[in-house]
């Protein structure tokens, strides 16, 4: 776990310095650099530092997929936080728009986070519900189906 940690410090590190770059540039894809951060500090669960820079992300947030992005950052903050009510909710709503969207590379990671997190709690049938629904996102992205 030690060279995990190292690890998404040293990513931190890096994302840092592409955002001041970016930032520097003006570059208009700044807010993947901000999700990297974000999601770094929440794999170390530095809740602090994740909502910190989710208010950085926010002065970029554009538009309704942006919107979603960072609602689905937010639901892991609150999930850090013990707020489960919050964190399903939030990831529900924002794979619900994202599957809507056709946008499945999102969704197919907010269905698996989801199944995830209901193996864990025990609730089986929400977490086939999540991990089947993985699997139709699975088959929409290899075959168009």
């Amino acid at each position: 776990m030690k060279s995990k940690k190292k690890n998404y410090k040293e990513a931190i590190g890096n994302y840092k310095i592409s955002y001041n770059l970016k930032k520097q540039n003006a570059s208009p894809n700044i807010d993947i650099t901000l999700i990297g951060i974000i999601e770094c500090y929440n794999a170390l669960e530095q809740v602090e530092e994740s909502e910190k820079w989710l208010m950085e992300l926010h002065k970029f947030q554009e538009d309704e997929r942006k919107y979603y992005t960072m609602k689905k950052l937010e639901a892991d903050i609150e999930l850090l936080r013990g707020k489960e009510t919050s964190f399903e909710q939030k990831k529900k709503e924002a794979l619900d728009y994202f599957i809507s969207n056709d946008n499945y590379k999102d969704a197919l990671g907010i269905s698996r986070k989801l199944g995830e997190y209901y193996c864990k709690q025990r609730s089986y049938k929400k977490a086939a519900h999540f991990l089947s629904k993985e699997i139709d996102i699975l088959n929409k992205l290899k075959f168009g189906v």
